[in-house]
């Protein structure tokens, strides 16, 4: 997410702009950097479309309306906020930009990422992991953890036997399970094992139905679920993908598993003659 706070030398709400826009971003959980961009000159204000300060934007985009008509200019920018002429934008805009560009992160959910040229090996167990992106370990680990994480792409380590679940690409830095403020259930062996985040599955929902009605629906429930718009596995799966595939396997292994026959009771045992 890019956020930028456009403003020139000497702005008396430069201050309070990056106040208002930083306790916006940590209310959300965001923990990016602000771009402060110091504008010098009115040709790097045309250059910027830069309509005063303080000008706040979120991917590009200005928090709040430009009234038609208005020229990029060296000058304090005011806000009209309920009728009212001030120095800074409504907080509410603020959080509304910064939810929508949450919002569009979460919708390139199941985008796949392009994978590296170098494959990087998980540096406790050597598997190779899957990439993930930053948006995924922002909104699952814990929130004191969160500002560690870099704008580049991670890596999930999706063995069962292995303590870590990210990594950098560097390998300077790793999180573990316990940094994770969800259970990881690809590599749990105890309930509950989740395995659709989104629609809240676990292997043990998944074998309860089985065991109550002989068949199960989950695969059928989450599709129509993805094609309602619920989906939202970038910020809800620690694998940072479409959980499908793994209900899937769970499923697989669930209904191939061989069934173990009743042990024979005395009264249908075939009576031995009594002769002889």
């Amino acid at each position: 997410m890019k956020v930028e706070l456009l403003v020139f030398e000497g702005c008396p709400n430069w201050g309070p702009a990056r106040d208002l826009l930083r306790a916006s971003m940590a209310s959300l959980g965001i923990a990016g950097e602000i771009q402060e961009i110091q504008v010098e000159s009115q040709e790097q204000a045309q250059t910027l479309g830069f309509p005063g300060s303080p000008t706040l934007r979120v991917n590009d985009q200005d928090v709040a309306p430009l009234p038609d008509g208005v020229e990029p200019a060296m000058g304090c920018r005011t806000y009209l906020v309920q009728g009212r002429r001030q120095g800074l934008p409504d907080a509410a805009w603020i959080l509304e930009a910064l939810r929508k560009a949450q919002e569009a992160e979460a919708h390139a959910c199941c985008t796949p990422l392009a994978k590296p040229k170098a494959a990087t090996a998980c540096p406790a167990c050597g598997i190779e992991g899957k990439p993930v992106k930053p948006v995924t370990l922002r909104s699952l680990l814990h929130p004191h953890l969160r500002p560690q994480v870099r704008d580049e792409v991670y890596r999930f380590c999706a063995s069962q036997d292995c303590a870590l679940v990210y990594y950098s690409a560097d390998g300077s830095q790793v999180f573990t399970r316990d940094d994770l403020t969800v259970r990881v259930g690809l590599k749990e062996r105890s309930a509950p094992r989740p395995l659709c985040y989104c629609f809240n599955h676990s292997a043990e929902s998944i074998q309860e139905e089985w065991t109550r009605t002989g068949k199960t629906t989950v695969v059928d429930t989450i599709k129509a679920e993805l094609k309602a718009g619920g989906c939202r596995c970038e910020v809800t799966n620690p694998a940072g993908g479409c959980c499908l595939g793994d209900v899937i396997k769970e499923v697989k292994a669930l209904t191939s598993a061989p069934v173990t026959p009743a042990p024979e009771h005395d009264c249908c045992a075939p009576s031995k003659p009594s002769c002889c």
